[in-house]
């Protein structure tokens, strides 16, 4: 039961469908909901904020999975094509 809560998880946290710039840009801001980017980096570097904004390519990776008990768990490693 435990590692089945645990790929659950996985799947929740780290697998997006139609992952594309547009839904990077909501991610990253949902996941730092309680201090904006932009206040941090001011708050941090005394300096002008910048543009919390994805600033990555599209690419093709294989992936390493790793498994608990028979289910996938967590990510290992991953290499650009």
């Amino acid at each position: 039961l435990h590692n089945f809560i645990r790929y659950k998880k996985f799947i929740r946290q780290r697998v997006f469908g139609a992952m594309n710039v547009l839904r990077c840009d909501s991610e990253i801001f949902n996941t730092f909901t309680t201090i904006s980017c932009n206040y941090m980096y001011t708050l941090i570097r005394g300096e002008r904020h910048p543009k919390c904004e994805y600033r990555g390519h599209k690419s093709t990776r294989k992936i390493v999975v790793g498994c608990a008990g028979n289910w996938p768990t967590h990510y290992e490693e991953g290499v650009i094509v």
